[in-house]
């Protein structure tokens, strides 16, 4: 989170990134009045592969000038396939990617992340893009960032509450779905 030192820097903006591979979605939040001041997405050719997808964000923020703006709070909303839920009695932070070998390739240096969603008893386990990670950080400093699935499966999950039907939810994104 952005540290506000004093009360009249503070701007009430909120500005949440969602990142893939393949796009980069933003929302400006007006935190005062509860309002969503601009919403864009922007997609990017991903065939290209001698262009780096900092350098195409770069792009993006050239083009944006609200992504240049300041803020109170940004948000990093990471959306892959590299995430896996680990119910609270067998998790261990010690073995993130250990909880990844089953459901993707993982490598030696890859960094692990993970959401608490303590309501659930539960954890969710990914691998975060460190390379835009580092991008965000020379952009804003430091920032809070999640997995798109961990807000997914706690709005879900919140609607269902004492609710007995069974049920079951898709997902679908422009390059996975998820169950």
């Amino acid at each position: 989170m952005i540290n506000i030192e004093n009360i009249t820097d503070k701007v009430y903006r909120k500005l949440a990134i969602q990142v893939a591979t393949n796009e980069l979605s933003f929302c400006v939040f007006d935190t005062l009045n509860s309002t969503v001041k601009s919403v864009k997405s922007i997609f990017f050719n991903t065939f290209e592969a001698s262009i780096k997808t900092e350098d195409l964000f770069a792009d993006a923020f050239q083009n944006f000038p609200e992504l240049n703006d300041k803020y109170d709070d940004v948000v990093v909303i990471h959306n892959n396939n590299l995430s896996t839920f680990v119910p609270k009695a067998i998790f261990d932070e010690e073995y993130l990617g250990s909880y990844l070998q089953y459901n993707t390739k993982v490598f030696e240096n890859d960094f692990f992340a993970f959401d608490l969603l303590e309501n659930y008893d539960m954890s969710n386990v990914y691998i975060p893009y460190i390379n835009i990670n580092n991008f965000f950080i020379d952009q804003f400093g430091a920032f809070n960032y999640i997995h798109s699935s961990s807000i997914l499966v706690t709005k879900l999950l919140d609607l269902s509450k004492n609710n007995d039907d069974k049920k079951m939810f898709i997902h679908k994104n422009l390059s996975h779905f998820e169950i």
